[in-house]
């Protein structure tokens, strides 16, 4: 049984849903403003995410004996990219990929201190990835998970990570020197 889902209607319940959570998070702890900001930020990023790797939505529960199907799992690194004949689509599929999580890897650290160390922020980012990956080969029936897309997205994400750490060493530069 394949269920066909509209994204509005998904992403109009996922704000609703992301409203109240903040709206709890909020009355029950401080917050500056500019955390908030960033956590609408990273939460817009999510949706958008989403939509670019679930699209067309057309889900299927995986129920053993009810609905059986094949699981599409590729665990070749760069069999995708080997099986691409023209070279501006190799490039376009590994920078597309890897600027999708350029963001992650730039708003995680910036969030939350613990991910301030590139292992954490690379180990973030291919468990992102890795998500996404088992929600495309367990629920989609148009996607297919590879093994280049979580070698691109953690990739990725320590590229975010690493302008992070440029960004907030120039800041902490041109403070002490203002001192």
């Amino acid at each position: 049984m394949v269920f066909k889902l509209n994204f509005i209607l998904m992403a109009i319940i996922a704000v609703a849903i992301w409203l109240l959570c903040r709206y709890r998070a909020r009355s029950r702890q401080s917050s500056t403003r500019y955390r908030e900001w960033l956590l609408y930020v990273l939460f817009i990023y999510l949706l958008g995410v989403s939509y670019f790797t679930l699209k067309p939505f057309h889900f299927i529960i995986p129920i053993p004996g009810l609905y059986p199907r094949q699981f599409s799992v590729d665990f070749y690194l760069f069999a995708e990219l080997r099986r691409m004949t023209d070279i501006k689509l190799q490039l376009y599929y590994s920078v597309a990929n890897i600027a999708m999580t350029v963001p992650f890897g730039l708003l995680i650290p910036m969030l939350y201190p613990f991910a301030r160390k590139i292992y954490i922020t690379g180990l973030l980012g291919l468990s992102f990835s890795l998500i996404i990956e088992l929600a495309q080969v367990l629920f989609t029936t148009t996607r297919t998970a590879t093994v280049d897309d979580l070698f691109f997205n953690t990739v990725g994400a320590i590229m975010g990570y690493c302008c992070f750490y440029l960004g907030n060493r120039s800041i902490r530069n041109h403070l002490s020197n203002k001192k």
